[in-house]
């Protein structure tokens, strides 16, 4: 029985080296394919420009907001892409984005609310309305209105022996109406005459109206005299509402 092992114990090695071979080979697919399962995922292209704030590189996140499926903080200085679903977060008062999906559930805690869209049209008040219409009260001892304003009298003419601008003005109304030196009193008012204070002062004046209309509308009148009487005439009268009214 000893000499019956001892023959069969070189084949019994040889059917364990056998066996061994057989399993090494059986189990090297299963190893390269947990080695490949356990591989770390690529990291991020190094084009991707980050910002960081501090010196540690997990708190660092790209420029650029990369959006997901899933909402994730927006930070102030990151760029956000346009296109996406942004939202504020009302507790912590910051935007979230994701990718936006256009036919996206509607949150079941949301769904068969009333949705309402119509406008609001608010009706003022009439007694406000009233008085936003009325205008403002006047201040005690207000002058009167007066469309065309105030005219303001001229300030005096320069002192020294000669006669001021009033003078020369009243002076030669005094001329124009005597039929003393009419072409030099004619070519003084005309030159006055813009001045809406002494225009107004001409047509007051009905005797000096009248010989303005003589002297530019007698076929007697020489054409220069004519030209001028006119001319002074038309001046009180252009720009100046008041002259005009004291002619109706």
């Amino acid at each position: 029985m000893a000499r019956f092992r001892l023959a069969m114990l070189p084949l019994n090695l040889l059917a364990l080296i056998s066996l061994m071979a057989l399993g090494t080979s059986a189990s090297s697919p299963d190893e390269s394919s947990s080695s490949s399962s356990l591989s770390p995922s690529p990291s991020p292209p190094a084009d991707v420009e980050l910002i960081c704030h501090t010196d540690n590189p997990a708190e660092c996140y790209p420029k650029i907001f990369q959006p997901t499926d899933e909402f994730q903080v927006v930070h102030p200085d990151q760029d956000l892409p346009l296109g996406l679903h942004v939202r504020l977060n009302v507790n912590t008062g910051t935007r979230e984005a994701k990718i936006n999906v256009p036919d996206e559930a509607v949150d079941a805690s949301l769904a068969g609310l009333p949705v309402d869209s119509s406008v609001v049209i608010v009706e003022p008040d009439a007694a406000d309305q009233q008085q936003q219409q009325q205008p403002p009260p006047l201040p005690p001892n207000a002058p009167a209105y007066d469309a065309a304003g105030k005219i303001k009298t001229p300030k005096p003419g320069a002192a020294g022996g000669n006669p001021g601008e009033a003078g020369a003005f009243y002076e030669s109304l005094t001329i124009l109406k005597k039929g003393l030196d009419v072409d030099a009193a004619l070519e003084m008012l005309e030159d006055i005459a813009h001045d809406i204070y002494y225009g107004l002062k001409i047509v007051e004046d009905r005797a000096t109206v009248h010989e303005l209309l003589c002297l530019s509308t007698s076929p007697s009148t020489p054409p220069p005299r004519a030209r001028l009487a006119a001319l002074a005439l038309s001046s009180a009268l252009q720009n100046n509402p008041k002259a005009l009214a004291e002619l109706e």
